[in-house]
């Protein structure tokens, strides 16, 4: 039951936070990277979310980056999942009375998700290297791209089953047309209300970037430190929960429940 109700007041503060009218997207993304639980992770494959992380601010090219990025993994291939926010207050939909049109707004989001995908075709291999040292194990595996675009609120579009069905139809097997409510919805209505760990670019790599309490991460068991940077902070709050994060640091990966090297190293805890 406290469970349950510290999860209805994160969904109260979350809508309050899309309502105000002083925020961006940017001050809805540094929310949800403080409540990760809240992201949604659409096309994801039977091995879920890979090595359970977000990638913020995901570079595509020094002048195409997503908001969120993340991997996940089949037995035979890899989806790369590129998301971008827009300001929850944009438009949908013109204010015509005539004739249904959506908004300059959300076609100008479309068309950066086409420009995306444009870019990515023609330069694949850049994206891959780019990704290349998160993608373990099964490195040898194609990978697929998939784009989220989450625009806009669900009262704009169910007032008319037309409009419903118009932003419905943005949806195709590769691109994912989502709302904010579909956020709290999938929150919602989710089995698994799990926090995810956040990374950034660095270097040839990649550092951790936040870690939330409660962290269930393998990323210790593949990555070594010359691939995954850690601050001070964020160590700190690994080895609170229990991460033998200086035997990682000389050398050891950390294969035991993805926290220790070893039973005998689990069982001294």
């Amino acid at each position: 039951m406290k469970e349950e109700i510290i999860l209805s007041e994160l969904i109260k503060l979350f809508k309050s936070t899309l309502e105000d009218t002083a925020l961006n997207e940017n001050d809805i993304q540094r929310f949800l990277e403080s409540n990760t639980e809240l992201i949604s992770t659409p096309f994801l494959l039977n091995h879920h979310l890979h090595l359970n992380v977000l990638i913020s601010k995901f570079k595509i090219s020094d002048g195409l980056i997503s908001d969120f990025a993340y991997l996940t993994k089949s037995s035979d291939f890899w989806n790369l999942v590129l998301v971008e926010l827009e300001d929850p207050k944009k438009k949908i939909f013109t204010s015509s009375k005539e004739q249904i049109k959506f908004h300059s707004e959300f076609n100008h989001a479309m068309d950066q998700i086409l420009e995306w995908k444009g870019y990515i075709e023609q330069n694949s291999e850049e994206i891959k290297r780019r990704i290349d040292p998160l993608k373990t194990p099964l490195k040898d595996r194609p990978i697929r791209f998939k784009y989220v675009l989450i625009y806009g609120r669900n009262n704009e579009k169910e007032v008319d089953l037309r409009k419903t069905r118009m932003f419905a139809q943005k949806t195709t097997d590769d691109v994912r047309v989502m709302t904010f409510d579909s956020l709290i919805s999938e929150f919602g209505y989710s089995r698994y209300k799990y926090r995810k760990m956040i990374l950034s670019h660095w270097r040839e790599g990649y550092k951790i970037k936040s870690v939330p309490s409660k962290i269930e991460t393998s990323i210790f068991a593949y990555l070594d430190p010359s691939i995954l940077k850690l601050e001070t902070e964020q160590r700190k709050e690994l080895i609170e929960q229990n991460y033998d994060i200086e035997k990682w640091e000389q050398g050891s990966r950390l294969s035991f429940n993805g926290r220790y090297v070893s039973i005998e190293d689990a069982i001294k805890k």
